[in-house]
């Protein structure tokens, strides 16, 4: 559901690739993921043997022979069988059809053609697409083998076995004979942020709610998003790559393998991320699977941005709020802190640009004359034990900001001063929501 306050009232903010868009549509379990796969040359959708694996649409570039498209691995239809979860994974692959230049259409060579395909074609005819009919699973492909698929009424048939590869290159070859001529630009991002959090934290909907459109399957059902998903939109000016990624849960409440390809993309995602967005229920507070995905994220050295969703359902102050988290985390001191309402479209363009600050004041080398001053100030308020002599200060290193503090008796110095002077240095230089490192090291001693 979108946003009430976004419905009808404000144009999409999605940007689509320049490139054209090649969408694979098909019923569940037919090998869309691994065909996906072959031709992207990589392993982004993750494949199962299980049907329904894959829910929201999968993206990726494609380039064959100086010519690029934008892949897209869709859900599996049923065409109205099946619960809420799969109606809505139906309705996106409708609305991925609508949208692209070119439908591979993927069946099984060994199940053959059944009912539900005809009606399907009778759905991609509507749209007046050209389509490629792929029967995949043809591990000896032969001529007989794709002479029954033309009864479903399109003029190009290609076998494959995407999980040998066989007839992958003829597919690729057909792909690209009806893509529009000319060279289009990749998408380059300003800006890269990952969604990250606990299962129904609400990442998909504030998705939907930034965009303005619905481009991630929310459902009440924990674990709906399984793959990282991006999408591109535009942002007072700027282009900025949005990643919804699969709600985090401990290692010893994943039951599936699939919970664990899809902690895999989790991380990925982390890591390519320039910020991180770690949202949570404000209403239930802070768990400890939310503490240890913030650790994650602090971890890759990357910069995060603490978001609480539902704050519509909070009644303290946000000042009281925020003292309550920092007593249930002393680490998160230094953290920029957001509030919204992903349901009620409230307060969401706050942490985009919370985001952006931090990007840009990761980048950023500080004078060694300015950090000195820091230094001078901040003992006069507050000294070290006096055995302790604080030297000079020095930064070794950007993206994440990385320090270095000579001193004498280094061994003296309490854990609790090295906590205030790094908080301290935080506040100072505009660092919160940056994984700042400060290393202490003992002043070399001259003969």
């Amino acid at each position: 559901m979108m946003p009430e306050a976004d419905i009808n009232s404000q144009a999409t903010r999605r940007v689509r690739s320049f490139h054209p868009t090649v969408t694979l549509v098909g019923r569940p379990n037919v090998g869309k993921s691994t065909l996906f796969n072959r031709l992207s040359g990589s392993r982004v959708a993750i494949v199962h043997s299980a049907s329904g694996t894959t829910r929201d649409l999968v993206r990726k570039t494609v380039s064959w022979k100086g010519r690029k498209f934008e892949l897209c691995d869709s859900g599996g239809v049923l065409l109205g069988a099946g619960d809420d979860l799969q109606r809505a994974v139906e309705k996106q692959v409708l609305q991925a059809i609508r949208e692209s230049d070119l439908i591979v259409w993927v069946l099984d060579v060994n199940e053959g053609i059944l009912p539900v395909d005809f009606e399907l074609a009778a759905k991609i005819r509507q749209s007046a697409k050209t389509v490629i009919v792929t029967p995949n699973k043809a591990d000896h492909p032969s001529v007989q083998q794709g002479l029954d698929f033309y009864s479903l009424g399109f003029k190009d048939v290609v076998p494959v076995s995407a999980n040998q590869g066989h007839g992958s290159g003829e597919l690729l070859d057909r792909i690209v004979s009806y893509l529009p001529a000319g060279e289009q630009a990749d998408l380059k991002p300003a800006l890269t942020i990952a969604l990250v959090g606990e299962p129904n934290s609400g990442k998909s909907t504030y998705l939907n709610a930034l965009l303005r459109e619905e481009r991630s399957i929310v459902s009440e059902i924990p674990g709906t998003t399984r793959d990282a998903l991006i999408e591109y939109m535009r942002w007072e000016d700027e282009l900025i790559a949005v990643v919804d990624t699969a709600g985090l849960r401990s290692r010893n409440k994943i039951k599936e393998p699939v919970g664990f390809f899809s902690l895999s993309r989790t991380r990925e995602a982390i890591q390519k991320a320039d910020v991180v967005l770690l949202l949570f229920d404000a209403s239930a507070g802070v768990t400890k699977m939310t503490k240890d995905v913030f650790r994650l994220i602090w971890d890759s050295g990357k910069g995060c941005v603490l978001v609480a969703n539902k704050w519509d359902l909070v009644t303290l102050s946000r000042q009281e709020f925020r003292k309550r988290l920092i007593h249930a985390a002393a680490f998160w001191e230094g953290m920029r802190l957001e509030t919204l309402s992903a349901l009620l479209g409230k307060g969401l363009d706050q942490p985009i640009r919370a985001a952006r600050e931090i990007a840009d004041r990761a980048k950023i080398k500080f004078p060694t004359k300015q950090l000195n001053e820091f230094l001078t100030r901040v003992t006069r308020r507050n000294a070290p034990p006096p055995t302790v002599k604080f030297k000079y200060f020095v930064q070794v290193g950007v993206q994440p900001p990385s320090f270095l503090l000579f001193v004498k008796n280094r061994r003296r110095l309490p854990d609790n001063y090295i906590l205030y002077f790094r908080n301290r240095l935080i506040e100072e230089l505009q660092l919160e929501g940056l994984p700042v490192n400060v290393s202490i090291k003992e002043e070399a001693r001259k003969d």
